[in-house]
């Protein structure tokens, strides 16, 4: 007899999109599957659909709530499930109908905690944009796991293309964020995993959704969101397996220069006071990890570091943001001319 599927959908202002992510579950090959659906406090035709899907399907079960973010509609996903089997699926995706029954049969047949496969990058019109495949490996411990997902490019930290069991969510603790919630529950998924496994087959449609998180601007909140979640990454991997500090402090550090970067690029309404703040930031980010490091006798303080180009970037942002961005216009200038 097959073990239940919880398919968990956290929803907000997904009017155009739901109804096809729901049918691409509907129409699993694998049967024993229930969905849930968090509506969390959406202010379009999104709850009226959430409960159309419902009274037509009864294995859906809709839940209502107040706007609290996408960490807390996850949790209140995973909170309402019932399986012994756990993924999720974004509201403005969908998923190869053969895909969790291929996938849970890789499970069983390897007694794995989790596996993840691949995905595809979609336009709005449907249309193929990228292949995201995985290099199929198996991790027999969560060091190896950890090692993986810190120090290579190939991981990823989202929780929709992979499928768990349901005992790898006990005792994790769900941070009120959106945007990088996946990366605060997948850091303590990876920490506490026995054996984990990935698979080349390309399963999942993912959006590239104009109006999706990721390419909305960058504001206080949503900085302050993705800062709350390094550091949440920084404390869990300092607590599991220190060695791999200088990764995470350096993805950390990444960020920081990131949101540098984003600020100058924009280039019409630049406001000067807001990118010397996220210089300012930056810089004193960078020395107290450094000092921090270096207290702690970590080796690795050698690793979490700019190089001189992008600290003289950062410096320029903080001290001359007017030239800053007359230097950026000059170089994305000479890259539209030559490429270079």
């Amino acid at each position: 007899m097959q073990k239940k599927l919880s398919v968990l959908i956290p929803a907000y202002n997904v009017e155009k999109y739901l109804r096809k992510c729901v049918e691409s579950v509907i129409n699993q090959t694998y049967k024993n599957i229930e969905i849930i659906i968090v509506d969390d406090g959406s202010r379009d035709k999104t709850p009226k659909i959430c409960n159309e899907l419902a009274d037509k399907y009864n294995n859906i079960k809709v839940i209502h709530q107040e706007n609290q973010g996408t960490g807390k509609a996850r949790e209140a996903c995973f909170k309402a499930s019932t399986g012994e089997y756990i993924t999720y699926i974004d509201p403005d995706d969908y998923i190869d109908t053969a895909a969790y029954g291929k996938v849970i049969k890789v499970l069983e047949d390897n007694d794995c905690d989790i596996v993840q496969f691949g995905y595809y990058e979609v336009s709005p019109d449907g249309e193929i944009i990228k292949e995201r495949r995985r290099k199929p490996a198996i991790f027999n411990n969560a060091h190896d796991v950890f090692e993986y997902y810190s120090t290579e490019k190939d991981g990823t930290w989202m929780v929709w293309d992979k499928v768990y069991k349901r005992g790898m969510f006990d005792n994790i603790e769900w941070l009120k964020v959106t945007g990088p919630e996946d990366w605060c529950i997948s850091v303590q998924l990876f920490a506490k995993v026995k054996k984990f496994m990935t698979i080349d087959e390309l399963f999942y449609y993912y959006l590239i959704n104009p109006a999706g998180y990721c390419l909305q601007p960058m504001t206080d909140k949503k900085r302050e969101d993705m800062i709350k979640a390094h550091d949440f990454i920084i404390k869990v991997t300092e607590n599991n397996f220190p060695e791999f500090l200088p990764e995470a402090l350096n993805r950390r550090l990444e960020f920081e220069n990131g949101c540098c970067m984003f600020y100058m690029t924009l280039l019409k309404d630049v406001d000067f006071k807001v990118l010397q703040r996220s210089a300012h930031d930056t810089l004193k980010t960078y020395k107290r990890l450094q000092t921090e490091l270096k207290k702690r006798g970590n080796k690795g303080s050698d690793e979490v570091r700019y190089n001189f180009k992008q600290l003289a970037r950062i410096w320029l942002c903080k001290y001359c943001p007017a030239l800053a961005v007359a230097y950026l216009k000059v170089r994305l200038k000479i890259h539209d001319l030559t490429g270079l």
